[in-house]
């Protein structure tokens, strides 16, 4: 273990930040504040072309924070480049639009010494609108613990921001895809946990996780995600024995995820990738008999009543499970 002799063992605190002038003061303020008395910070400004480098400045002579500027290469290379700066025994993302509680390194710093067995540990999140972070709002579902691939094959429910894990753990799938742009953290803890990672939960609100209008979850990008998602699953069961595949269900998730691509494209109003996704969808399965249906139901109706459509249902969900702390 790399830790000096009476002291609590080194948390890397892996920050990246592409245009954060705005936001990147809050996310370091609160990654040097933490009651953690061994950390350092990892700063990657990955390509930023307003002011962040600025901003960062007058915070580089503190000896807890490394600090790399490289061109734009996205959210996965930046991270993994963090990761080889960094020297921690424990590593944990953050986002310069976020922010911790002060006592996030050391919860889960905790769990992780006292849980040897564990490879990783998430915490509860709250979420805040972009210019109203007085109102916080918790997400309500249930948060598993222990062997959760099966729960990471129906839902993302881990916010990067939330997560710790241990080095070796990081480094044993070479960190995040860095083909992906979108949907990386997802990929990397259902890869973790089908090598059976153990992941942990501090049932506290310890990660502050910003929504803005440009966050990269909205409507403008969810073919690309829905896109990425429909790969990951694809390469994951690739390296599955066809006993696997059965046991886990891969026909039916690789299904329902080229519906939900489908759904996005509908959303942008591109008809044609989205029946192409359905009939491809309903091959083989029940659903062949409902896709003539589908067909006339989407040539039918104009696309930007169909968009409309998707977007209030899927608000809707959302209202639902946010509720306000």
């Amino acid at each position: 273990m790399p830790m000096e002799m009476n002291k609590k063992p080194l948390v890397s605190i892996l920050i990246t930040a592409y245009n954060a002038e705005k936001f990147i003061k809050t996310a370091l303020e609160s990654a040097l504040s933490q009651t953690y008395p061994n950390v350092e910070v990892v700063i990657v400004n990955d390509g930023s072309t307003d002011g962040t480098a600025g901003v960062m400045k007058p915070y580089l002579k503190d000896k807890k924070i490394i600090y790399f500027e490289q061109p734009n290469g996205g959210i996965s290379i930046a991270r993994n480049k963090a990761f080889e700066l960094s020297r921690g025994y424990y590593i944990t993302f953050l986002d310069a639009d976020d922010f911790y509680a002060p006592d996030k390194i050391e919860k889960e710093a905790e769990f992780l010494e006292s849980s040897p067995d564990y490879g990783a540990v998430y915490c509860r999140v709250l979420s805040f609108y972009d210019g109203v972070p007085e109102t916080m709002y918790g997400y309500d579902r249930p948060m598993p613990e222990g062997d959760i691939f099966r729960e990471l094959l129906k839902h993302q429910f881990i916010n990067p921001g939330s997560v710790m894990m241990r080095r070796e753990v990081f480094a044993s799938e070479n960190g995040f895809n860095p083909d992906f742009r979108d949907a990386e953290d997802w990929d990397l803890w259902r890869r973790l946990a089908y090598r059976g990672v153990k992941f942990g939960f501090v049932n506290k609100p310890l990660h502050h996780n910003r929504i803005s209008r440009g966050t990269l979850s909205g409507f403008h990008n969810q073919v690309k995600m829905k896109k990425m998602n429909l790969i990951s699953f694809e390469n994951l069961f690739s390296r599955m024995t066809e006993e696997e595949r059965e046991k886990y269900g891969a026909k039916k998730i690789i299904r329902l995820l080229r519906i939900k691509l489908g759904v996005a494209h509908l959303l942008l109003s591109e008809k044609k990738q989205a029946l192409a996704l359905f009939k491809e969808a309903s091959r083989g399965s029940i659903w062949a008999i409902f896709y003539p249906f589908i067909l006339f139901f989407v040539l039918l109706m104009p696309g930007g009543f169909i968009s409309w459509t998707i977007k209030f249902f899927w608000q809707l969900k959302h209202k639902m499970l946010f509720y306000k702390e």
